[in-house]
């Protein structure tokens, strides 16, 4: 478990765009808001921060924590497939 955790943290320090799926499964996940955290612990260091929320399931306390004053986007406004184009945009080019 610790290689697979160890592989984890050396990823989300490496990478230059942390993007993160919220959903009611990711949003009830320890692991999704630890590497959560761990991407917060990088951005000063130029990594971006992308979140798209996928589903109606409420942000809970923790993650509230972390994404409140964070642009994310929501996917559950249709028409999905437009939501999709827009975050892969905002990823492409950068734009917060």
């Amino acid at each position: 478990m610790s290689d697979y955790a160890s592989s984890i943290v050396r990823a989300i320090e490496r990478c230059t765009d942390f993007l993160v799926i919220l959903s009611k499964d990711s949003l009830r996940s320890e692991h999704v808001l630890n590497e959560i955290d761990l991407a917060f612990q990088t951005i000063g260091k130029g990594t971006t921060f992308a979140p798209l929320k996928i589903d109606e399931e409420e942000l809970g306390p923790a993650f509230k924590y972390y994404l409140s004053r964070q642009h994310w986007m929501d996917a559950c406004i249709p028409p999905l497939e437009q939501r999709l184009d827009e975050f892969v945009e905002r990823v492409r080019t950068g734009a917060r």
